[in-house]
This record gives C-alpha cells, sequence and structure tokens, in this order.
C-alpha cells in the first residue's frame, strides 16, 4: 500500500501542469465551437487584427490566412486565425502574456508580449505544424 501511495504522489502533476492542461482545454473548446472558420476558403488579411495586439505576423511561404477573428479565452481578448496551404490547415491562436500549454496537443511560441498556440486540424504532429507554418511575431 505504501508503495502504491508514493507512486501515486510521484506522477501527481505539478501546478503549472494543471495550468497548461486548463489553457489548453479551453483553447481546443474555443476551436471546437467555432467549425464555420474552417470552411472558409478565400483569403484574409489578419493584418489590422495582429497589429491591434501590438504585433506583426509572419508565416512561411505558401500559407494564406482564411479566417482571422478576435476571440476570447479564459477572459483575455486574444485572436483566432486560420491558415492554409494545399490540404494542409493550422490554426493559431494568439493570447496576451506568457501562457503555458500542453504540448501534446498544441504547439506554442512566445516573442513580443504573446503566447503563439498552433493547433493542427489533421494528424499532423503539433510541433511538426509549427516548424512547416513558421509564424513569426515581430513588435511594431
Amino acid at each position: 500500500m505504501l508503495v502504491l501511495v508514493a507512486g501515486v504522489l510521484a506522477m501527481r502533476p505539478e501546478p503549472v501542469q494543471y495550468e497548461a492542461l486548463a489553457v489548453t482545454s479551453d483553447i481546443l473548446y474555443h476551436v471546437a465551437d467555432e467549425p464555420g472558420a474552417f470552411a472558409r476558403k478565400e483569403p484574409v488579411d489578419p493584418g489590422r487584427l495582429v497589429a491591434a495586439m501590438g504585433a506583426k505576423l509572419s508565416v512561411a511561404k505558401g500559407w494564406y490566412a482564411t479566417y482571422a477573428d478576435p476571440c476570447r479565452i479564459r477572459g483575455d481578448a486574444g485572436l483566432h486565425i486560420v491558415y492554409r496551404r494545399g490540404d494542409e490547415v493550422a490554426t493559431l491562436i494568439l493570447l496576451p502574456g506568457r501562457l503555458p500549454v500542453d504540448p501534446s496537443h498544441v504547439a506554442a511560441r512566445y516573442a513580443s508580449g504573446i503566447t503563439l498556440v498552433v493547433i493542427p486540424l489533421s494528424r499532423t504532429e503539433p510541433a511538426r505544424l509549427l516548424a512547416g507554418l513558421d509564424p513569426v511575431l515581430y513588435p511594431l
């Protein structure tokens, strides 16, 4: 019994892991709640909305935005952008501040005071999609 209790205590997540899971869960819920965002295929320019967050965003050649709309996650005003390249689709969520995320479901970068989260819509590994999209935030 003592060994079982010790094993459970050793596997107990740290508070930052709980926060990462909560943030990731809220982001995934938001994305799932906007299915119409993925049906669009016409290019849009998210530049003005990203600029309102105090940044400029660039992505790898060949990717183009098809959806950009403000969103609220965990009470913070953010931005939801959908990018496409051929059959690949990537969702970006930009949120102010540095937020932890669960890397098993999403990938993230932090720059210019913004957490940029990439969510794959297919079986693509999040870190691989992040590398392919290569989003970069520049301060204004």
